[in-house]
C-alpha cells in the first residue's frame, strides 16, 4: 500500500506548525484525551529546551576554547616579538597581521554561531 503525499507529513517542508497539525490530526482520529494531548505537548516542549540549552553549552565550550587559542596565540606572539626586539618593522608588521587575523577569526565565529 502506498502511502500519499498527503498521507506523510514528512514529504515536502516541515515547520513544527505542521507537525503539529499532523499531530492533533492523529489525536483527533484516534480519540487522544486532552490530558493526554497536554502531557506529550508538555514533554515535547521540555525535550525542545533541553536541545537548546545543550546547543548553548556547546556553544559556550566551544567560545571558551577559541578564547584560550587566542590567548595561548597571543603569548606566543609575544614572545616572539620580544625575542625579535619589540621594536623592529617586522614585529609591527607580525603584530598588525595577528591582530587583523584574530579579529577576523571571532568575527568568523561569531557569525558561525548566530546561524
Amino acid at each position: 500500500m502506498a502511502v500519499t503525499e498527503a498521507e506523510n507529513p514528512l514529504v515536502g517542508e516541515i515547520t513544527c506548525g505542521s507537525l503539529l497539525q499532523k499531530l492533533q490530526e492523529i489525536w483527533d482520529e484516534v480519540g487522544e484525551s486532552d490530558e493526554e494531548r497536554d502531557k506529550m505537548l508538555l514533554q515535547i516542549e521540555q525535550e525542545c529546551l533541553d536541545v537548546y540549552k545543550r546547543k548553548v553549552e556547546q556553544a559556550a565550550k566551544s567560545r571558551a576554547q577559541l578564547l584560550q587559542a587566542l590567548s595561548d596565540a597571543k603569548l606566543e606572539l609575544s614572545t616572539l616579538l620580544s625575542a625579535l626586539g619589540d621594536k623592529s618593522f617586522i614585529s609591527i608588521v607580525l603584530r598588525r597581521h595577528w591582530e587583523q587575523s584574530m579579529n577576523n577569526l571571532l568575527l568568523l565565529h561569531q557569525h558561525s554561531n548566530s546561524c
